[in-house]
């Protein structure tokens, strides 16, 4: 395999990491001279028409989504007996790696990935796997998210999608209702408990029980897990994480703006009449020292 060339332009290098349906590789692109992460499909699913299809779905939706803190794809070749995508690659560990974070640096990160959930919704897509595990931090501290394979558009997920990971679904997942954006502010606000925490607050012998806990138990506050937990943040988390989808903010951008106010207030710089949503991030009065995203702009 390594050394192996890919529609003779991509020279595979190394692996770099694994999934439950991909295996993904450093590889060398003699075209344009650079490095390339190239996506394969495990051998063992080649023949699974739904695996296939959430292959072929992943490459379609993230080529149409162009944003810095969702991974890029560059090429891909699919329908074939080895299909495959050519992504932009990005050096770095997932958050799953990093976790518990200080409250400053779990809400720069959770502000960039609810920016490019906002550019997704936006488009009317629906990640519908928000996970650690798919949440990349290049060196620079700079988020990329991952893994759009069992995106849902327009409410809809195929027929036979896979259900995603069970710590961090939402209720309406579990109960087979329509997905909406909040579906993905839910997952985001159960990953921000975790950066804060560093436990998921359900967990269980098998991933029935705990989708089915998301569905009957409420998600405890942070502080009842923590002893010190930013009151701004918890509010932030709360709602969030409400059962009901109507009840969590409305999508990303929604989201992103009141992590945005949640920044400045733990910073002590919350100015009383100014609409925080609307501070520039990357303003000269830096917060701290992680970079993030611009505000969210649809393309």
């Amino acid at each position: 395999m390594f050394g192996s060339h890919v529609m003779h332009r991509y020279q595979i290098q190394e692996p770099l990491r694994s999934g439950g349906m991909a295996i993904i590789y450093v590889a060398w692109d003699h075209a344009l001279e650079r490095h390339v992460a190239i996506k394969r499909l495990k051998p063992e699913l080649l023949t699974d028409p739904l695996a296939v299809t959430a292959f072929e779905a992943e490459a379609r939706t993230v080529a149409a989504l162009r944003h810095p803190n969702i991974v890029e794809i560059f090429d891909a070749h699919l329908g074939e007996q080895q299909p495959y995508i050519v992504m932009e690659l990005v050096r770095g560990q997932t958050l799953s790696r990093m976790m518990p974070l200080p409250p400053q640096q779990a809400v720069d990160y959770a502000l960039q990935v609810a920016a490019a959930l906002a550019h997704s919704h936006a488009h009317g897509i629906v990640h519908c796997d928000v996970k650690p595990d798919n949440i990349m931090i290049d060196h620079a501290g700079r988020v990329k998210l991952l893994d759009f394979g069992i995106s849902g558009v327009g409410g809809h997920l195929d027929a036979g999608a896979v259900l995603g990971s069970p710590h961090y679904i939402a209720p309406e997942r579990v109960l087979g209702s329509p997905i909406t954006p909040a579906t993905d502010v839910y997952s985001l606000g159960i990953v921000l408990f975790q950066m804060i925490t560093g436990v998921v607050p359900f967990d269980g012998p098998d991933a029935a029980s705990i989708a089915q806990q998301h569905v009957q138990e409420r998600v405890p506050l942070m502080s009842e897990v923590i002893l010190s937990v930013p009151l701004a943040l918890e509010r932030v988390v709360a709602k969030a994480t409400a059962p009901v989808a109507l009840a969590r903010y409305r999508d990303g951008a929604a989201l992103y703006a009141a992590l945005v106010d949640t920044r400045y207030e733990l910073a002590g710089l919350r100015p009383p009449s100014e609409p925080l949503a609307e501070l520039p991030i990357d303003s000269p009065e830096r917060l701290w020292e992680v970079p993030t995203s611009p505000i969210p702009v649809s393309r």
